[in-house]
């Protein structure tokens, strides 16, 4: 098995990297989905993102995977805090990822601030219910400190990269900074692992694609070769977020005031 290895300065980034990967690179596979088959490209991926939030708590995520602001916000704050826990209509959902994060996280800070050289901070998101019909993407959570910040290894079993890689890791670092900000460091970075991320044919394929506007966007700006090219071409990350400019403020504005609670709650 062929592991594509991706480096990226941030989840945006990252996201249309992984993306493009797949569409590029990725086979046709049959999987199980809502109790039937679906065609989808996948590949097995190792993304390494730098520095998580350097495009301040990205603005554009909503053009890759089709949520809003605040539904996202919202997903933040389940997955760090499970703010709704099972008022969120989950339906066949026996479980949230929120749930499982803050059960663990007590132990994790307790560990980290035990030694810093741990190897044993670990959430295991999966604990009892991998056998459930509709089991965990997510499995294992890691961080440990090195020169004075706190990393995160992320581990999932099978991720959807157009309408989920882009929010749930968006949720995770989001996570990881506001237990570093707990543990009185900064957050490092985020080392990803998938044996299979994919895109699932009904996101690429037809008028109502969701792989279309990443894509259209994704495919001119790598189709110039050069920073040049790129410039002339009118296209860059920072244009692309523009489009949300009226948006972002709000939304920022929403994150930094839960994460101010966050810490609040939960620091020292």
């Amino acid at each position: 098995m062929r592991i594509h290895n991706i480096t990226a300065s941030n989840v945006t980034e990252a996201s249309f990297l992984l993306l493009s990967e797949i569409m590029l690179h990725g086979e046709f596979r049959n999987g199980e989905q809502a109790g039937g088959v679906e065609v989808f490209k996948a590949i097995a991926a190792s993304v390494t993102i730098e520095n998580p939030l350097s495009d301040g708590l990205y603005p554009a995520i909503p053009a890759i995977i089709p949520c809003s602001y605040e539904e996202l916000a919202n997903y933040i704050v389940d997955v760090v805090e499970d703010a709704r826990g099972f008022e969120v209509n989950y339906d066949k959902w026996a479980y949230t990822y929120g749930a499982a994060i803050v059960k663990q996280r007590p132990f994790v800070i307790k560990e980290l601030k035990r030694c810093e050289y741990t190897r044993r901070a670990v959430m295991v998101i999966s604990a009892g219910i991998n056998e459930l019909e509709d089991p965990p993407c997510l499995q294992e959570l890691m961080f440990e400190i090195r020169e004075d910040k706190l990393n995160m290894s992320v581990i999932f079993r099978s991720n959807d990269c157009c309408k989920a890689f882009p929010e749930n890791l968006t949720a995770l670092a989001y996570l990881q900074k506001s237990i570093a900000e707990e543990l009185g460091i900064n957050a490092g970075g985020i080392y990803y692992f998938c044996p299979n991320v994919h895109v699932y044919q009904n996101d690429w394929k037809g008028e109502n694609g969701e792989v279309s506007r990443a894509m259209g966007y994704l495919y001119r700006f790598s189709q110039a070769s050069t920073q040049s090219d790129r410039d002339a071409l009118g296209m860059s990350f920072e244009d692309f977020n523009e489009i949300y400019e009226e948006e972002y403020p709000k939304y920022k504005q929403w994150c930094e005031m839960r994460h101010k609670e966050l810490i609040e709650k939960y620091g020292k």
